[in-house]
């Protein structure tokens, strides 16, 4: 009986570790003039995964990126084409951390392989 609980403690130490291992963060913010809402999660080795919605037109993007220098975010775009099997690249966000009146805000360029650049920032709901 001991030996099962000292493995059941062990096996819930391990759950614990991997729920604290990351940390998810809701946003509301703009991509050029389209409204999103995005969900980020930040990994204890610096990288971020998440995606994002336009209001405007429902479409997701997913993103998959690192925050290995503090205050900045660089991230790979990615949109969902079924005529070319799946998700494929087509940005790179560049994001800098900003406090406005005690909020998160990250604000920065997202280049479109396309050649567009536009205005992105994401504000901490």
């Amino acid at each position: 009986m001991k030996k099962h609980l000292t493995i059941l403690a062990a096996l819930f130490l391990c759950l614990s570790c991997s729920s604290i291992s990351a940390s998810v963060s809701n946003y509301i913010g703009k991509v050029g003039k389209s409204e999103l809402r995005a969900s980020l999660t930040y990994y204890r080795n610096g990288t971020v995964k998440g995606s994002y919605t336009s209001m405007r037109t429902g479409k997701r993007y997913l993103l998959q990126g690192n925050n290995f220098q503090e205050g900045r975010l660089s991230l790979k775009e990615y949109t969902y084409n079924p005529r070319k099997d799946g998700w494929y690249p087509t940005a790179q966000v560049y994001l800098y951390k900003q406090r406005n009146k005690g909020r998160i805000v990250w604000s920065g360029t997202m280049k479109n392989y396309d050649g567009r650049n536009v205005h992105m920032y994401l504000v901490k709901r």
